[in-house]
């Protein structure tokens, strides 16, 4: 196994384990994660382990098809955010529920990364085949 695939394994796990802490303090004693830390280490877990899977196989193969796999993973990551955009709008219209500005901007943006990510990590499965 590749060292950088343990390690961003690693580090992702570790990314992890923190807003799940920081949602069993606001479980126990009702106190609220701080919402940039809370979306930023979700961000960068999801980053990691995704990292994980695309370090390995981005070695191995050419750069043309890396760059195919990055454009469409990010045109993914954009359609996920408009998809969300809507929701949010109509959530947000309909008042079904009231969400601060800073919340919803986190939300948002946790969304784009993490479906740009995971979505590169799936089009990187499905056209490197890799061993």
């Amino acid at each position: 196994m590749n060292d950088n695939k343990i390690s961003f394994i690693v580090y992702g796990a570790f990314f992890s384990i923190l807003p799940v802490i920081y949602l069993f303090n606001f479980i126990i004693n009702q106190t609220p994660p701080p919402p940039l830390t809370f979306y930023s280490l979700i961000i960068v877990a999801v980053m990691s382990f995704s990292f994980s899977y695309l370090s390995v196989n981005f070695k191995k193969n050419n750069k043309e098809k890396q760059r195919s796999i990055i454009r469409k993973g990010n045109i993914t990551g954009f359609v996920a955010i408009v998809f969300a955009i809507a929701i949010a709008i109509l959530v947000t219209a309909l008042n079904i529920f009231e969400i601060q500005l800073l919340h919803l901007f986190m939300i948002l943006l946790t969304i784009l990364v993490s479906g740009t990510f995971i979505s590169t990590a799936v089009y990187t499965k499905r056209f490197l085949n890799p061993r």
